[in-house]
Parts: C-alpha cells; sequence; structure tokens
C-alpha cells in the first residue's frame, strides 16, 4: 500500500503508523470491528499514544477517512482543468485516473468509500458531501457530453456511478505481483466505460 508521507522525525511517524494501522484494520474488519486497542497493537504504539494523537476513535476515522478521499481526488481532480481536451476524452481521462489510483493505492483509496452508515451522523454527512462533490464533477460533465449529444443520455447519473464504483472495485482485488499491470487494467476499464457511455 502507497500512502502519502508524514511529517518529519519519528514524533510525525507515529501518528502515520496510527492511521496507517487503522486503515488496514478498517478495510478487513470494518469501522465498527476495530477497536482502538486493537489500532495501537497494528501500530506498535501503547494505547495511550493512541489518544495522544486522536481524542476519540471518532476522531481517529475521521482522519483516516478524509485521509483516503484526499489521496484519491489530488490526482483525480486536475484531470477535469484540461480545458484544451475534447470533453469526452478529458471525462475517460479522468475515468482511468479513478481506476488506477485505487489500483495503486489499494486500501487507502477504498476506505472513503466504506460503508459509513455506522459512522456518527455529523461524520456521515461530511464523508458523504466529500463523496458526492467527488462524483459531481464526472455527472456534471457527463451531462454537458449528453447535453451535446456525444454520449447517451439515458440512465446517465447511474451509469456514472456504477462506472465510479467498478472503478473502485478495480483497487480492491488488483494485486501488483498479478499477471497484469496497472495500464492494461485501466485500458480495460476504459474501453468499458467507453462503450457504456455511448452505447
Amino acid at each position: 500500500m502507497t500512502t502519502e508521507p508524514g511529517e518529519a522525525g519519528p514524533a510525525g511517524r507515529i501518528p502515520e503508523a496510527i492511521m496507517n494501522a487503522a486503515l488496514d484494520l478498517f478495510y478487513r474488519q470494518g469501522i465498527d470491528g476495530s477497536s482502538v486497542r486493537d489500532i495501537a497493537g497494528r501500530a506498535d504504539v501503547s494505547l495511550s499514544s493512541v489518544y495522544a494523537y486522536f481524542e476519540s476513535k471518532d476522531a481517529l476515522t475521521r482522519a483516516v477517512l478524509i485521509r483516503s478521499h484526499e489521496l484519491v481526488n489530488q490526482h483525480v481532480a486536475p484531470m477535469f482543468d484540461e480545458p484544451e481536451k475534447p470533453a469526452f476524452g478529458l471525462l475517460c481521462q479522468a475515468l482511468r485516473m479513478h481506476a488506477v489510483r485505487h489500483m495503486l493505492i489499494g486500501p487507502a483509496g477504498i476506505a472513503s468509500w466504506i460503508n459509513s452508515y455506522s459512522l456518527p451522523k455529523p461524520m456521515r454527512v461530511e464523508l458523504h458531501g466529500m463523496q458526492k462533490r467527488y462524483e459531481s464533477r464526472f455527472q456534471d460533465l457527463a451531462k454537458q457530453l449528453a447535453d451535446d449529444g456525444q454520449i447517451v443520455s439515458a440512465n446517465l447519473r447511474l451509469k456514472i456511478r456504477m462506472l465510479l464504483n467498478a472503478g473502485i472495485d478495480t483497487g480492491r482485488w488488483y494485486k501488483p505481483t498479478g499477471p497484469s499491470t496497472v495500464e492494461a487494467v485501466a485500458d480495460v476499464y476504459v474501453d468499458l466505460c467507453r462503450s457504456v457511455l455511448k452505447g
């Protein structure tokens, strides 16, 4: 799993280690199935160390989910800022990067889309808002393309949502040690996206 670097120095590595341990457990066991004690053990730190950096499990969960979302978004969002590209190519490029990032960062990219219904309502609302803003960039561009007659407009919102979910699922099963490269899998994914949007 690839993660962003933490702060410099040993103290900066402790919260990073805690978040990585939480991420791993959330991915494997779910948020409810992962206790702070489990997270501390996985990070090889004391329970008090976890609480020194995160006042509660909710605070830690929020930090992990926001970081997970940002790890993908920071690579995908710039794809929409290339106005010289044809709009359909731009949408396919953004969808490709969506899948590529989920393959490259694995659980870190998937955690932000984790089933969040058990989270406290304010955190759930915040997370859903982030997901909605992320998805809306794809939806808005697809609508523009449909209005211009470049793609089929029937069930467009559902199609984009399903394609995004397919990109996330690609990250779930992709293994760097497997027979296919990231680029080869991304090519197949984009071919699927094109056929769904044009058909």
